[in-house]
């Protein structure tokens, strides 16, 4: 995974930044403190409630707007064949908070 930082600190306050994921990364189900934005740039990803059926989640490629609300147990994945790129926006600061399955 890789952060590329467009504006803000995001270890400290709300912030910009570009992210990669390797095809196939799928996060262990989390959440954030901080409600997330993001615009899909390449790759495909899902992103599902972490009770939830991966296969019933919606594909989003380039172009493709979603929004995780702070507090939601969720999993991101990586689900095309190619890296997954998006621009994203944190309205606090970055974290990763794991929940239990």
């Amino acid at each position: 995974m890789a952060f590329a930082a467009l504006q803000g600190d995001r270890f400290s306050e709300a912030y910009h930044a570009l992210v990669r994921l390797p095809a196939g990364t799928v996060s262990p189900p989390h959440v954030k403190t901080s409600n997330m934005f993001g615009v899909m740039l390449g790759g495909e990803m899902i992103h599902y409630a972490s009770d939830g059926d991966p296969d019933a989640a919606r594909r989003m490629g380039p172009g493709t707007f979603y929004s995780i609300a702070a507090g939601t147990p969720h999993v991101s994945a990586c689900v095309s064949e190619v890296p997954c790129v998006a621009y994203l926006y944190q309205d606090g600061a970055f974290d990763f908070l794991p929940v239990a399955q």
